[in-house]
Formats: C-alpha cells, structure tokens, sequence
C-alpha cells in the first residue's frame, strides 16, 4: 500500500482545519476534525493497490455513535431464588447436601442491612443501600471518548459503587487490550485470523468492538437467617449482541459512516469465538474485578429486598424504607469521575500497545491498540447525566 501524498485531502475545505492519519492492516485511516471543537468528524479506511513497508496489522477503535449509556449495565437483574434450611452441620437423621456460595450475608433484624460474611463483602455493604435508594434504571456506567458528559448518572456517581462499576469498565477495556496484544498467542491467532478471512474486504474495512457488561445467571437460596448467592456470573456482550436482545437492532451500533455488514458480521463472529470467553473469565475470576462482583452480589440481594417490599412481604422500615428515596447523602464517598475518564482518554489516545513485528513476509507490521488526537477531549467539561 502507497500513502499518497494528497491522503489528506479529504479534509480540504473550510469545515476541516486538523487531520491526523493511521495505518490500519493495508489500510489509512483518515481522521477529519471540525474548526470549532476538534471532535472527530469522521473516519474511514481507504485501501490502495501498492504495498508499502510500513503497515499496521491491527487497530481497534472504540467507535459508535451510540447515544445511550455504554460500558457497564446493571438496571435489570434476573435471578432464580428458592427458599429452604440450611445448616453449619447436617442434624441427626436429616438427609442433608452441601452448598457451594459465593457470597453469604445473615439477615438482620427491622430491615436492616444484611451482614456479609467476607471482608470486602462488609467492606462493601453501603452498596445495598445504594441501591435500594436510586431507580434500577441508574445503574450503567459510561466510559467514551466522545460522551464526556454522559459518565453516569450523578446520584450513583456520589457513590462509592459508581467508582467500582466506572473504573471496572476501564479495567475491561484494558482487558480487551491485552487479550489482542499481537505479542501474546490469543492476539496473533485472533488477528491473523481475522485478515485472512476478511480477504479482499480488507478494501474500505471500518470496524469496531464495544463490549457491554451485564448480569449472567443468578441463583440465591434463601433460609430462615441468611442469603446464600451461589451463582452470580457477570456477562460481557457485545454491542451488537446487546441492542439486537432489546429491540434496538444494530442502530448505532458502529462508529463507521459507511459499514459492511459483512466485516461487522467476520468481526463480531471472531471476537465472540476467539477473545469474549476469555474477557468473560477474566471479568468473573480476575483480582482487578472482585469489588465489581461484590457490588454485583449486593445489587443482587437488593433487588431481592425490592421485590419483597413491592410485593408486600416486608415491610418498608429500617434501611428498607430508603426504596426509591433517591436520598444516597449519607453515602457519599470522595472520588472523581473525571480521573476515571481522563485515564481512559490517555488509554485510547496513546494507544495500550504499539509495537513493530518484521513478518514471515518481510513486511513491517506495526500494531497499535487505540485511537487518535483526541486534543479536545481533556479540556470538555465533564458532567454527569
């Protein structure tokens, strides 16, 4: 592939003042930017006949124009629960099975909060209360380059739960990066698979991986004094996945002004194969992801405690009467969004890795996991919703 020297001049005109470039697998990415704030107009790979020595084999961009939360979505828990006895130790002459849990709180008295039994469990615990007190639908985290003002929503923001579950979603990205590193064998396999069965579509290619975290299967036993969660598993879809289960199809699902089903339809198939099991383990046995999964225990056993209440089971007394107070004052804990976001904005504008491999070929393979010039972005205003 040959750059021409004009590769830029897509950008001509008034409306453009700034283009940055990357090579993309055989490919130019060109990246147009408005006079007035610098936001990415648009992008596109374009592709030439002409090899040329220096050529990027992978790059992700976390594109979209999705205009809904992304990232990290808690709002609907479906569980299977069941009550019966549990016993420390089988009594004489009951026939009794062992019980293997992830997550254990005893009941307390007058609705309050259950104790947990683990120590980052009671560590932890204000998250119950959190989320009793704010509507399910609050519960997503946010993290894009573009959407600075939609991080999350502000009164789970106020939290120490909105701290877990923002920079859990980084954690993920970062994840994602070092399972398509092309330095380790899942990366190389999955990205020399990809091009290889994306073929002369490799010509005009635009694509993008965005992955959504969402409650897996759940399973909670209840006895007369405590909960026992022993299956609460944490999914990761992808975006496509995601929109198609809640009716939205693939609307705005690429950040590509013109897609190819047929690219998204390689690349979705390969990632789902090749890297999502392995993020899905990682997202459900990793150390940088057990405070997210003790949050999600206690959002479990809170929307239990909502169903009781709603159902008129328990009664609204104690730290049960905060249902839907949107009242989390005396749970405010001394963190920043904007740190979790600029972080992220330095991940995607620096790129996780970027690194050149002479291939079998005798090409010059560069990879790089990111994106580029997002020079506006660190002096945005960020909000919360």
């Amino acid at each position: 592939m040959r750059i021409a020297k004009n590769a830029c001049a897509a950008c001509s005109g008034a409306r453009f003042h700034h283009c940055a470039q990357v090579l993309l697998a055989a490919a130019v990415l060109t990246l147009c930017f408005a006079p007035a704030s610098g936001a990415l107009t648009f992008a596109r790979i374009t592709r030439s006949t002409q090899p040329i020595r220096n050529i990027s084999h992978v790059a992700v961009l976390d594109g979209g124009v999705r205009k809904a939360p992304a990232g990290v979505d808690f709002s609907s828990v479906d569980m299977a629960h069941s009550r019966q006895e549990v016993y420390d130790e089988c009594p004489p002459g009951v026939s009794c099975q062992t019980i293997d849990f992830l997550f254990m709180a005893d009941k307390r008295p007058n609705g309050a909060t259950p104790e947990a039994r683990s120590p980052i469990g009671k560590e932890l615990a204000p998250a119950f209360e959190v989320f009793l007190a704010i509507p399910p639908h609050t519960f997503w985290v946010n993290l894009r380059p573009d959407e600075p003002h939609r991080i999350l929503d502000k009164r789970l923001g106020a939290t120490r739960a909105g701290h877990i579950l923002l920079e859990a979603d980084l954690f993920m990205k970062k994840t994602v990066a070092r399972l398509t590193h092309p330095g380790t064998p899942t990366g190389r396999n999955f990205w020399e698979t990809f091009y290889n069965e994306l073929g002369d579509l490799a010509d005009n290619a635009c694509f993008s991986f965005r992955q959504w975290m969402v409650p897996g299967t759940v399973n909670v036993i209840e006895s007369s004094d405590s909960f026992f969660i022993t299956e609460a598993t944490i999914n990761v879809m992808l975006e496509s996945e995601y929109l198609s289960q809640r009716g939205h199809g693939d609307r705005g699902v690429r950040g590509c002004p013109d897609p190819n089903p047929a690219v998204d339809k390689i690349a979705d198939k390969l990632f789902r194969q090749m890297i999502l099991p392995k993020l899905i383990y990682q997202v459900n046995n990793g150390k940088e992801y057990e405070p997210l999964r003790t949050v999600f225990y206690w959002r479990v056993l809170a929307e239990h405690h909502r169903r009781q209440v709603a159902s008129g089971n328990l009664q609204k007394q104690g730290v049960l009467g905060s249902v839907d107070s949107n009242d989390v004052s005396h749970l405010r804990h001394q963190w920043s969004p904007v740190n979790i976001f600029r972080a992220y904005v330095k991940s995607v504008s620096r790129g996780e890795y970027n690194m050149q491999v002479v291939g079998g070929d005798g090409f010059t393979y560069t990879f790089f996991y990111g994106a580029i010039d997002f020079r506006e972005i660190p002096h945005m205003t960020v909000e919360y919703v």
